[in-house]
C-alpha cells in the first residue's frame, strides 16, 4: 500500500490518503469491513495519535488506482490526486478530487491531463537492451506528486507517456 501524509499549513489536522486495490478490506486491525476499491483518506486532529475511520475520496473505481498524493492549502482545502487505469484503453491518467469541508466529502474526480497516457510501444526512450520501461512500470514509475501553493491552487506532476516516451508533465489546479 502506498500512502501519503499532509499537514495543514500553520497547524490543524493531519491527513493521510491511500489506494485500496483489493475489492474488500477485511483486515480486523483496521476495524473496517467491506470497503470497496478506490482512494481513501483518514484525518487526525491530535497530531497523529488517533485517526478517523477511512473516508471515501473516490470509490468503485473502474480500474487500478496508484500513487495517491495529498496536499492541504493554508485555507484548509484538501486535494487528493492519483493515477488511475482506464481499463478499456489500458492507460493510466492523473485525476484529482477536492474537499472544502476538511475531508468529509470530495468533488467528483477530475482529469488533470487532456488525454490518457498510453505508452506500450517499445520506443527508443523506453527501452534499454531488453528492458522495456512501459512493461515494467505501466503507470510511468513512481513519479507523482502534489503540493499546495500560496493562493489556493495546487500543483501536480506525473510521468506521462502521451508522446511515446515517459516525460514529466504537470498541471495547476485552481480551487477558487
Amino acid at each position: 500500500m502506498f500512502a501519503n501524509l499532509a499537514a495543514t499549513p500553520g497547524g490543524g489536522p493531519l491527513y493521510t490518503a491511500w489506494a485500496n486495490t483489493m475489492e474488500l478490506l477485511g483486515d480486523a486491525e483496521w476495524g473496517v469491513q467491506g470497503i470497496q476499491r478506490g482512494v481513501f483518506l483518514s484525518r487526525s486532529d491530535d497530531d497523529g495519535i488517533s485517526w478517523s475511520d477511512p473516508l471515501p475520496v473516490a470509490t468503485k473505481r473502474p480500474g487500478e488506482v496508484r500513487r495517491p498524493a495529498i496536499a492541504v492549502s493554508s485555507d484548509g482545502v484538501v486535494a487528493v490526486a492519483w493515477m488511475e487505469e482506464d481499463p478499456a484503453a489500458g492507460c493510466f491518467e492523473p485525476l484529482v478530487a477536492i474537499s472544502t469541508d476538511a475531508g468529509q466529502s470530495f468533488s467528483e474526480p477530475a482529469r488533470l491531463a487532456s488525454t490518457a497516457r498510453c505508452t506500450s510501444a517499445r520506443t527508443k526512450g523506453n527501452v534499454r537492451g531488453e528492458f522495456d520501461v512501459s512493461s515494467h512500470w505501466p503507470a510511468g514509475g513512481d513519479y507523482f506528486g502534489l503540493a499546495s501553493g500560496t493562493s489556493g491552487q495546487f500543483f501536480a506532476v506525473w510521468a506521462d507517456g502521451r508522446t511515446g516516451v515517459f516525460q514529466l508533465w504537470g498541471a495547476t489546479i485552481r480551487t477558487r
